[in-house]
C-alpha cells in the first residue's frame, strides 16, 4: 500500500478568513487561520496512511517539522497541477475544525 502525501494550502497573511473581517481584525483572522492549519496538521500526523505532509503557501509556515511547497501565485489549481509528487495525494484545506483522524482515514479508504 502506498502512503499518501497530504498537502495543506495556506493563504497569505492578510488574505485569510476575509469573510470574518466585520467581526475580527486582520491579526485575529491570521491567528485563527494558523490555529486551524496547525490543528489539521496534527490530525494528519495521527493518520497512519499519511506518509508526508506539506504546507503550500507563499511563505514558509512557522512549523519547522513541516515540508514547504512555495506558492508562486498562479492560483490553487495551477499550483497543485505544477507539483511533482509521486503517489497518491490528498489536498485538504485547513478550515475543517471538526475533522478527525478517523474522518481522514475513511476518506482515504
Amino acid at each position: 500500500m502506498s502512503l499518501w502525501t497530504a498537502i495543506v494550502p495556506l493563504k497569505t497573511a492578510g488574505e485569510r478568513k476575509t469573510r470574518l473581517a466585520p467581526a475580527l481584525s486582520s491579526a485575529e483572522r491570521d491567528e485563527l487561520a494558523r490555529a486551524l492549519f496547525d490543528r489539521v496538521i496534527g490530525v494528519l500526523e495521527a493518520c497512519p496512511a499519511i506518509g508526508a505532509i506539506s504546507g503550500l503557501s507563499e511563505t514558509r509556515p512557522a512549523r519547522a517539522d513541516l515540508d514547504w511547497l512555495p506558492d508562486r501565485g498562479r492560483g490553487l489549481n495551477a499550483e497543485l497541477q505544477a507539483l511533482e509528487i509521486a503517489g497518491p495525494r490528498l489536498i485538504i484545506h485547513p478550515d475543517l475544525p471538526l475533522v478527525t483522524p478517523d474522518d481522514v482515514e475513511a476518506l482515504l479508504a
